[in-house]
């Protein structure tokens, strides 16, 4: 059976951020940076993004950014105090409004999952990826943020590959549907002695 390439592609529909859970953990990131700490008391905004890098056939790197995420820093000061009233409660969520979502909700007594506010998700999009070599998602600032998609891969027929990866004498590529044309022009002479022979 004659090897064949196959050719590969990632689609990404959705992401979802989520920020720190602590002003330590937020504290640990900026510091390891070589960035200012955020002054306690004082709200700031920073922006983190999610990027794309590939690395293609021509070993060149690129790299997009296909979501931008704001955290305040606010909002992880309300997350650590929410996870240390759930400790003290063992997991009970306080009694309040109920149509007021916590910031962290508990999963049993030691497990805590952030709740996402809206502008920590992006829905309904369609990012596709050509993976010649490789394909990595990262994330440039504090938190995580989750890719959700699919990951495609099908066989490039054979005579679809030889058409075009043929290589000629010279060992350089050549377009395999410009030489079918080449070969297939004839003169007018030719077609009519071809059509009188076809009709005999």
């Amino acid at each position: 059976m004659a090897a064949q390439d196959v050719h590969a592609s990632v689609e990404i529909t959705h992401m979802v951020y989520t920020p720190p859970q602590s002003m330590e953990e937020l504290r640990a990131y900026l510091t390891t940076r070589g960035r200012p700490a955020p002054v306690e008391g004082e709200s700031h905004v920073l922006s983190v993004t999610a990027q794309v890098r590939t690395l293609g056939m021509s070993n060149k790197l690129e790299s997009y950014v296909v979501a931008a995420f704001p955290l305040e820093t606010r909002r992880v000061v309300e997350i650590e105090k929410e996870k240390q009233k759930l400790v003290t409660r063992k997991g009970v969520p306080e009694p309040g409004d109920a149509a007021a979502v916590p910031p962290v909700l508990a999963l049993g007594e030691h497990s805590f999952v952030v709740t996402p506010a809206a502008s920590d998700i992006v829905a309904c999009v369609r990012i596709r990826l050509d993976v010649d070599a490789s394909a990595q998602l990262s994330v440039v600032g504090p938190g995580t943020v989750m890719f959700y998609g699919e990951q495609h891969s099908a066989l490039i027929p054979e005579w679809e590959n030889h058409r075009i990866f043929r290589v000629n004498e010279d060992d350089e590529e050549v377009d395999g549907e410009e030489d079918e044309e080449e070969e297939s022009e004839m003169d007018d002479d030719e077609l009519r002695d071809m059509f009188r022979y076809s009709r005999r």
